[in-house]
């Protein structure tokens, strides 16, 4: 238990530090610490050791970072090479990762580039700690900053022409499911359900958004589903009355179904089965990623609709996500986010 603990601090310690120099460990023991701390260095390189500085210099930024300026002169270069920037407003120094979440990083984005394979080739966050030999403290603040990276990534979604839109529903964390005064849980589809609307169209569109605790009003359905479909489309839908309001007030061409009566059709004649099978694959990748809180359901969410959404290929996503960082000047501190989320 002991090194399990330490494990999870950093993938970099053994079982055998506490020995000291080599010559005080078998020969077995000085083999296996060397194999593995030689992996370590080759998942961890050096910045200089990269093409890293060539990327970054190949970014040109076009305002400063702490203001917004778009009047400033190149200043040289940092220690480690980046290109520097001096805004003529602000009177201060900068360089394309300033305000952003790769700010005051330590290891190279080599590691990111590793990480983000393995989390949109739909590995778990901890087996992409493991494999990537990171602690399960460094994969966590990077989860939170994958899901800074996303927030307001399906802002844009507008699903139209054919759009066919459903809920599904996940229980809430015991600890924080509602009791009855008998001592037993809630049945159905109660508060103790957290419920995610989701929507997709015949263009490979696809959308999910968290919209509260049990079965949705007409007015928590149209302020999610009518931000994202367009007024005169087709909606293919069940017969959930909370649909109601939003078709008459997009002028909608309604395809509704008894979700009684599609539960006992097969696949092939199910009108529903496309976003059923997306459902299925939702609760999937939520399974896989279970113990989540709450408040951190819509970030897996924007993740999940960046693995669904165009492009297809994983190392065009990657790209996106890399230059979105680098642009978009977001921020989050490791001391910040662990004072907010305790381990």
């Amino acid at each position: 238990m002991k090194y399990h603990k330490t494990s999870i601090a950093s993938r970099r310690k053994t079982p055998w530090d506490f020995k000291g120099a080599d010559e005080n460990l078998s020969a077995s023991e000085r083999f296996i610490k060397h194999t593995y701390l030689d992996t370590y260095t080759f998942r961890h390189p050096k910045i200089r050791e990269t093409e890293e500085i060539e990327f970054l210099n190949s970014i040109e930024p076009y305002k400063c970072p702490m203001c917004g300026n778009e009047e400033f002169t190149h200043w040289g270069q940092t220690r480690s090479g980046i290109n520097r920037y001096h805004c003529n407003r602000y009177k201060s120094t900068f360089n394309i990762t300033t305000n952003t979440l790769f700010q005051d990083r330590k290891i190279s984005l080599i590691k990111w580039v590793d990480y983000l394979i393995r989390i949109l080739g739909h590995e778990s966050f901890l087996m992409a700690s493991y494999e990537g030999r990171n602690s399960g403290t460094t994969t966590k603040y990077w989860t939170a900053k994958l899901f800074r990276c996303l927030e307001g990534y399906q802002d844009g979604t507008l699903l139209y022409d054919r759009v066919m839109i459903d809920e599904t529903y996940i229980p809430l964390r015991w600890s924080n499911r509602e009791i009855r005064e008998d001592g037993k849980q809630y049945r159905g589809l109660s508060k103790n359900q957290m419920c995610i609307a989701v929507g997709i169209d015949n263009h490979g569109q696809y959308y999910f958004e968290y919209i509260g605790q049990g079965k949705p009003s007409g007015k928590r359905a149209m302020a999610s589903y009518g931000r994202h479909v367009k007024p005169g489309s087709v909606l293919i839908h069940d017969s959930e009355r909370s649909h109601k309001p939003m078709v008459k007030s997009l002028e909608l061409e309604s395809h509704s179904y008894d979700s009684r009566k599609l539960k006992t059709l097969p696949d092939d004649e199910n009108p529903m089965a496309e976003i059923d099978d997306v459902c299925f694959l939702l609760k999937h990748f939520l399974h896989a990623h279970s113990g989540f809180k709450e408040i951190e359901l819509q970030g897996y969410l924007n993740l999940f609709a960046f693995y669904m959404n165009p492009p297809n290929d994983t190392l065009e996503k990657v790209r996106i996500i890399i230059l979105c960082n680098l642009y978009l000047h977001k921020t989050l501190k490791y001391r910040d986010y662990y004072i907010r989320n305790p381990r």
